[in-house]
């Protein structure tokens, strides 16, 4: 499924000139010593900030607190309170999740083997990490480390782990090898999904590109490996959006054996059902042979949301610079913004609408801004459209004679609307057109219908929804 889409992206070189291309409308911005890695809203409106330090921010910018500990990501808890991750840079393999409360006081803490880069909350209101696990020291350098992964129940306590990649700890100097994982994600059917990067140095054997390759994992809700392929490509990350598919962020990789001409840097957006939805055209490219000599010039995607009005904002950086880029529902670009000095690595919206996004300048500081006025606007208000497929319940229910069934659509689709007995015989169809995004209503006469439950569903290209109502006779 993955190939095709990569397989084509590897051979697209398009050298696009952003449109728009200026500074962004920023509200605030803060910069202090150190290192920034994500951003997060919590459930009391404010920000908290990863990196070097652990920092907590109002929504006007103004600091809060910060506690000095390396972390890596955060997540807002639902029921209170946020997670993070992270590592002692100076202990092999020394991972932590820390839960906050509503007071901001740690509630638990545990260790995680290896060092986490990311955290997903599961359907289990669990946690799933990955990152790396480091198996050789040689000269006080890492010589060799591992995809890992971990699933941690609510409690933050290890429920499994799993270590991939090639384990050279057994001695010898075979070629350094540096394999990771940069994100996973849970998907609809409970199965998980990571990315990342295996990254071979074997320049000097001729056995692969130095630069590795980009790789998908597929594990069941047990750990067990049930899918796996690697390209040509850095996955640089996942994202889980709203709509329940996710996006990749990757970009080619100059090939000491297959120069290529450029380095391009790419989206690919799949829905829930893991099926390709889109791939962005990406962003004007430096030349292969030349990043090869500097990874600082070539460009990147780092990280994505998804806006309620289902278009995009991506970060990452062109050339030495930041950079901001708006996308329409299909993945091609309407707006960016080429600022500052350095890479953005996270973004989100807030609940004001406005944009936050965080980075370094490359020279040791964290950059934190807060923008509005990302996405262009429009003349449609599309506050005012439904922004997912909703099959309403029925009413009357239960009822006697007839009924109203009430659903709406986000985008234009084919809409079937039909019912089912109890035993899951279909009675009639009371809908099968292609209708544009909007709210409808259907009057079901249950005529001679015997009196029972019945259900009605609604199919859609891209839903399946189904409800139950009673008939009273």
């Amino acid at each position: 499924m993955y190939s095709k889409i990569f397989y084509i992206a590897c051979l697209i070189f398009v050298w696009l000139l952003p449109i728009g291309a200026q500074d962004p409308p920023i509200i605030w911005s803060l910069s202090y010593p150190g290192s920034a890695s994500s951003v997060i809203e919590t459930q009391d409106k404010t920000l908290i900030i990863t990196g070097s330090e652990l920092i907590k921010l109002t929504e006007a910018g103004k600091i809060l607190w910060e506690k000095k500990m390396l972390c890596t990501d955060a997540q807002s808890v639902n029921n209170s309170g946020f997670i993070v991750i992270g590592y002692v840079d100076t202990i092999r393999n020394s991972g932590f999740i820390k839960k906050f409360n509503d007071a901001d006081q740690i509630e638990w803490e545990r260790p995680i083997r290896g060092c986490p880069y990311s955290v997903f909350i599961t359907k289990d209101n669990g946690f799933i990490t990955g990152g790396r696990y480091d198996t050789t020291i040689y000269k006080n350098c890492i010589h060799d480390q591992q995809i890992h992964i971990s699933k941690l129940d609510p409690t933050g306590k290890t429920e499994w782990e799993i270590h991939a990649g090639v384990d050279t700890s057994n001695g010898g100097m075979s070629p350094a090898i540096y394999d990771y994982a940069t994100g996973v994600i849970q998907l609809q059917d409970g199965n998980f999904l990571a990315v990342g990067f295996e990254n071979y140095d074997a320049a000097h054997v001729g056995m692969r590109p130095a630069w590795g390759n980009g790789f998908f994992m597929k594990l069941n809700p047990k750990g067990e490996q049930i899918g796996y392929s690697s390209y040509v490509t850095k996955i640089n990350s996942i994202m889980s959006m709203f709509d329940r598919g996710y996006l990749i962020t990757a970009q080619d990789l100059p090939d000491n054996i297959y120069p290529r001409p450029f380095i391009h840097a790419f989206i690919v957006k799949y829905n829930q059902y893991e099926k390709f939805e889109w791939l962005s055209n990406g962003i004007s490219c430096r030349s292969g042979s030349e990043a090869w000599q500097n990874h600082w010039l070539s460009d990147i995607f780092t990280s994505a949301v998804m806006t309620p009005d289902r278009k995009y904002v991506v970060v990452g950086k062109k050339e030495k610079q930041f950079l901001i880029m708006a996308l329409d529902t299909l993945g091609n670009e309407t707006r960016s913004f080429i600022f500052g000095k350095g890479c953005l690595n996270s973004i989100i919206q807030t609940h004001t609408g406005n944009f936050v996004v965080v980075g370094n300048d490359g020279i040791g500081n964290a950059q934190i801004y807060c923008i509005t006025n990302i996405t262009p606007v429009e003349s449609i208000k599309t506050a005012h459209l439904p922004l997912t497929n909703a099959l309403e319940p029925n009413f009357p229910n239960p009822f006697n004679a007839t009924t109203t069934i009430r659903f709406t659509l986000w985008r234009k689709d084919l809409a079937r609307l039909k019912i089912f007995d109890i035993r899951g015989r279909e009675i009639t169809t009371l809908l099968n057109k292609e209708l544009p995004a909007g709210s409808y209503q259907v009057s079901f006469d249950a005529g001679d219908l015997p009196g029972g439950v019945y259900f009605y569903q609604l199919q859609t290209e891209t839903s399946l929804q189904t409800r139950k109502l009673a008939i009273v006779k």
